[in-house]
């Protein structure tokens, strides 16, 4: 008790105005500088909490909170410079510049790591020239969307003008994609058949799927410049449609087919009309045959009759 009455309450101490001789010029410099200087420190804080508290996006935000505690404790020794003016609690004062010390030291080691990583930070010139060269990209990728969709509309044009269906296959995924047209074709609408390989394996004819597989393998190995074939596909009806199917395949540096594109053309009406003009064909052939086997019968009593 008595060490902590000497500690707030010393009596061996002179009060430090007396150093000034108790001059009032003298007394009141040090006490309105003292009390300005430690309303600053004070206040410096508050702003650096404030600014930790808006930028989130911050990096070591902390050694902001120690800076702040560090100018805290700074305010705190010019206040007791004040205080010990009239009132030699000494102890207390060389406490309180420990504890400012101790705070100080750290921030100062917390600080030498910081260096190089702030170093690090780009500059406002940097900054600027980043930005400006980000605008650049954005607006060269404004251009870039703006001319792909005007080509998505050209080919969505083409697509809708031309009456032959139109897939493109990419070998790697085994996705397709169907024009409309094609869907159409078949008598499906848009959303009921799925950018899938299956969707055109499982509707070919049975009798004509291995036809086909040969053709597709034959031009990816080259043996013809170009696929081409015809055979039945299964409509939405239940009926077969015949398709002229085409396409053109694309390798890449190694020789691997990586994508191919082509059409679907209906030629069911080509295809019936042959087969109308096979059977009348086959016809005017039994016709024919028959007339022939019956001159031929006749041949001797004409040749009677001639004799």
């Amino acid at each position: 008790m008595a060490f902590l009455d000497n500690f707030f309450f010393p009596n061996q101490f002179i009060p430090h105005g007396h150093c000034y001789l108790w001059k009032p010029g003298l007394v009141w410099l040090h006490v309105v500088s003292d009390s300005l200087t430690a309303i600053a420190y004070y206040s410096i804080p508050f702003m650096l909490v404030y600014f930790v508290s808006k930028r989130k996006d911050l990096p070591f935000d902390w050694i902001f909170l120690m800076f702040g505690a560090f100018i805290i404790a700074c305010g705190t020794t010019h206040v007791m410079d004040v205080w010990t003016l009239w009132y030699p609690t000494y102890w207390l004062s060389g406490l309180i510049k420990a504890i400012t010390a101790l705070i100080s030291v750290t921030t100062a080691v917390q600080l030498v790591p910081l260096i190089p990583q702030a170093l690090a930070l780009p500059s406002h010139a940097q900054l600027e020239a980043a930005n400006s060269q980000l605008a650049t990209e954005i607006a060269e990728r404004k251009r870039t969307e703006e001319v792909l969709r005007e080509s998505e509309e050209r080919w969505q044009l083409a697509l809708r003008g031309n009456n032959d269906g139109i897939w493109d296959w990419n070998i790697k995924t085994n996705q397709v994609f169907f024009s409309s047209r094609w869907k159409e074709m078949l008598g499906y609408e848009d959303d009921e058949i799925k950018n899938h390989l299956q969707e055109i394996w499982t509707r070919i004819h049975p009798d004509d799927l291995d036809a086909v597989v040969k053709a597709v393998q034959d031009h990816f190995a080259k043996f013809t410049p170009f696929y081409a074939k015809e055979f039945r596909v299964l409509c939405k009806d239940g009926k077969y449609k015949w398709i002229l199917d085409r396409g053109q395949a694309l390798w890449d540096e190694n020789n691997n087919v990586i994508r191919m594109v082509g059409s679907h053309t209906d030629i069911t009406e080509r295809k019936q009309a042959e087969e109308t003009l096979s059977k009348i064909l086959a016809q005017l052939e039994t016709k024919v045959e028959e007339r022939t086997a019956e001159l031929k019968k006749n041949q001797p009593i004409i040749r009677g009759r001639n004799y």
